[in-house]
């Protein structure tokens, strides 16, 4: 019976994720506004690398100008 009845109450946990399963749908429609946003956040991260590159190739200035000093 003990056993029965922490069942019931996991059961009562179910129903509250039941209920947060509902939000989570809702939001499901907000995630696919998301994962468009996240192409453009890919798009957003490849010109990061770009900036990487240069900001590398900043550096090799920075050692030319190191170089062009001496």
């Amino acid at each position: 019976m003990n056993i029965a009845l922490m069942n019931k109450a996991d059961m009562n946990m179910a129903l509250m994720n039941k209920a947060d399963m509902n939000m989570a749908l809702m939001n499901k429609a907000d995630m696919n506004m998301a994962l468009m946003n996240k192409a453009d956040m890919n798009m957003a991260l490849m010109n990061k690398a770009d900036m990487n590159m240069a900001l590398m190739n900043k550096a090799d200035m920075n050692m030319a100008l190191m170089n062009r000093q001496t």
